[in-house]
Formats: structure tokens, C-alpha cells, sequence
């Protein structure tokens, strides 16, 4: 490649790409084989999948209150993109300077044994999970 590609470390520098995500409205639809995960917190189901080395995070909603039919009833599939962090609060205050926003509490996450979770949110990155280490 010929261009050269400037590095920012919007999360702080030992920040790690974990996964992208993915609404839909049902995993099954992707393959009947996805073992499913209930997250009550975050109020989904989910799947992952590794598709030639990039893992992908396959959420469906579990009702009508789910955070992610929005995007569903927008054909939006792209859902967020997730890094994984060593400590939340140094992430959240790097990420600030880059104008993300967070747009949640720090919470368990029951797909990662119970690691916690923060989103955040730019307005031309959209939205972006932090899980921390």
C-alpha cells in the first residue's frame, strides 16, 4: 500500500479490537448452529461467529424494548464496533478528547463472564463498545 495510515489511539494505547456487531432480527437466520446467549442487561440475544479471522458479534432483540431495533427497523446491520480495554476510565477520558461521548453506565457483560461494558458514542464513528480486560 502505497498510502500512509495514521495512527490514532482514540481508547488509549493498549487498546485491542475485540469484535464488530451486528443487529438482527434473528441469529438463526444467519445459521441454526449459533449457540445464543440471554443478556437481560442489555436486553438481547447473542451469537458470535468468527468469519475469516474477524469476529463478529450476531445481536437479535429479546422484545419490543430492545435497544437494537432501531437499527433493525432501518435495515442498519452495522451495529458497533468493540475494543477491548485495560482499564475503563483512562479509555473514556482518551476517547473524550476525540469528542466520543459516553452514553451508558459501566456494566457486566454475561457474554464476556461478566467483564464490564461502557458505550460510547461519535458522531461519525457511531457507536462503540468498550469491554475491559
Amino acid at each position: 500500500m502505497n498510502v500512509s495510515i495514521q495512527k490514532i489511539d482514540f481508547f488509549g494505547p493498549n487498546a485491542v479490537f475485540e469484535h464488530v456487531g451486528i443487529a438482527l432480527k434473528q441469529i438463526k437466520d444467519v445459521s441454526k448452529n449459533i449457540d445464543k446467549i440471554h443478556d437481560n442487561i442489555q436486553n438481547v440475544n447473542l451469537g458470535f461467529i468468527n468469519c475469516n479471522g474477524l469476529t463478529i458479534e450476531l445481536v437479535e432483540p429479546i422484545d419490543k424494548n430492545s435497544p437494537i431495533n432501531s437499527f433493525i427497523e432501518k435495515n442498519q446491520t452495522y451495529y458497533h464496533i468493540c475494543f477491548s480495554v485495560p482499564d475503563l476510565d483512562e479509555s473514556i477520558a482518551s476517547a473524550k478528547k476525540y469528542n466520543f461521548v459516553k452514553i451508558s453506565k459501566p456494566v457486566p457483560a454475561i457474554a464476556f463472564d461478566n467483564r464490564k461494558i461502557v458505550w460510547l458514542y461519535h458522531i461519525k464513528f457511531g457507536l462503540v463498545e468498550l469491554l475491559e480486560n
